[in-house]
């Protein structure tokens, strides 16, 4: 591709260097956010689970539970579930 703009030769290693500094960032945060995506996945998992102990201790039907909702970060609407 660099060939058709007849450019100097050191114009070309640098650009392909530049080029290959820049796939190579993306390449790297791309796999940083994809870890951190998993890993928030993770910890709400674990919260579901929690809370779901919580209801099958009490005697609770899961489906009231609104456990994804809470993990979230959103409000609990019976707060008695965390106690």
């Amino acid at each position: 591709m660099l060939k058709t703009l007849k450019l100097p030769e050191k114009i070309e290693d640098t650009l392909k260097v530049l080029i290959a500094i820049k796939v190579l960032i993306f390449v790297l945060l791309s796999a940083i956010e994809s870890s951190l995506v998993i890993n928030e996945l993770y910890i709400v998992d674990e919260c579901i689970q929690e809370i779901s102990k919580k209801f099958e201790n009490n005697d609770d039907d899961l489906s009231k539970a609104k456990a994804v909702h809470f993990c979230a970060g959103g409000h609990l609407i019976d707060p008695e579930l965390i106690k």
